[in-house]
C-alpha cells in the first residue's frame, strides 16, 4: 500500500526554486560555519616609515601616525598597535608612533610633515 500525494510534482518544483534563490543569493557558496580567518599583523617596529608603510599597505591596513620627539632615529617606528594576531579582517586601522629624533632636530622636520600630531615624550 502506497500513499500518494496530491501536489507532489508542484512540491518538488517549490524546493527546486527555493534552491535555486538560495544558491543565487549566497553566489553558489551555500552557508559556510568556519570561523574568520587570523590575519597576522606585521611586526613593523623599529622601521623606517617608508618601509612600514608600505608592509602595512600592501596587507591592505588603513595606516594612522603619530609624530614625537625622542632618543630614537628620525623616521623610526617606536611603536604600533595593534600588535597580536588578530581576527578583524586586512582594511583595518593600524596606529604607528614614529619618532621625530631629538627635540632640537624636529623643528626643520615640522615643516615637512602634515597632517600629523606631534608631541614630546617625557624624559
Amino acid at each position: 500500500m502506497s500513499i500518494r500525494v496530491k501536489n507532489a510534482p508542484t512540491l518538488w518544483i517549490m524546493i527546486a526554486i527555493l534552491l535555486v534563490v538560495f544558491l543565487v543569493l549566497t553566489n553558489g557558496k551555500g552557508i559556510r560555519f568556519s570561523p574568520p580567518e587570523k590575519i597576522v599583523i606585521p611586526d613593523v617596529v623599529g622601521m623606517n616609515l617608508f618601509e612600514a608603510e608600505t608592509v602595512l599597505r600592501l596587507e591592505n591596513f588603513e595606516v594612522m601616525i603619530k609624530l614625537v620627539h625622542g632618543d630614537v632615529a628620525p623616521w623610526v617606528i617606536v611603536s604600533a598597535t595593534p600588535r597580536k594576531v588578530s581576527l578583524e579582517h586586512p582594511g583595518k586601522q593600524m596606529n604607528l608612533v614614529v619618532s621625530l629624533g631629538p627635540d632640537e632636530e624636529s623643528e626643520s622636520n615640522d615643516s615637512e610633515v602634515s597632517g600629523a600630531e606631534v608631541v614630546s615624550t617625557p624624559e
